[in-house]
């Protein structure tokens, strides 16, 4: 009887399928690195690098406030003259900072910023129209860094009369230690 049941167990295990191999596990997928984006650098300005005391020094910015807000000295960028500034330092550095110049002015903007930091990342244009129904081109040229980006707009946000030049940074605010319903 034990013969006849091993015989049993060993015809059973022979006639088994044999076990199927663990498939190997997939080669991870190759994933291109993305290009790195340049860091940013306007006028000496490196965002949150640079302190106001040392853009004031190098005459990059003047007429500072306490709460960090200056203005350029240069009133211009290459050879196309621009309107008002503004330059924000937060925590004592370099965050962003905001030009005003002539929609005219454009496209002459445009080339001269692509010969210092190259193509632009992005290109949009969109109709914008005022209270009395005029339309206005709403062209935006962006270009990427590492730290933050760079926008020209041939009209401004606010005011389709002027053009303005734009730079922020990706940093966000530090978040809040107590939270209440005023800051959600």
């Amino acid at each position: 009887m034990r013969a006849l049941a091993l015989l049993m167990v060993i015809g059973v295990a022979a006639c088994s399928p044999a076990p199927e191999a663990t498939p190997a596990a997939p080669e991870p997928m190759s994933i291109p690195a993305a290009k790195a984006l340049p860091s940013f650098d306007f006028r000496g300005l490196k965002p949150d690098t640079t302190t106001m005391a040392d853009a004031v020094a190098a005459e990059t910015v003047t007429r500072c406030s306490d709460s960090g807000s200056c203005e350029f000295t240069k009133y211009g960028i290459g050879d196309v003259g621009t309107g008002r500034s503004m330059v924000i330092f937060k925590d004592g550095k370099f965050d962003w900072f905001s030009v005003k110049m002539s929609p005219r002015s454009f496209e002459a903007v445009g080339r001269t910023l692509s010969s210092v930091y190259g193509a632009p990342c992005r290109e949009d244009s969109r109709q914008l129209q005022n209270a009395f129904g005029a339309t206005f081109s709403g062209d935006e040229v962006e270009w990427c860094f590492a730290e933050g980006h760079l926008i020209l707009r041939r009209h401004s946000e606010n005011d389709v009369t002027e053009g303005e030049l734009d730079f922020f940074t990706y940093r966000e605010p530090a978040p809040a230690k107590d939270y209440n319903s005023g800051n959600l």
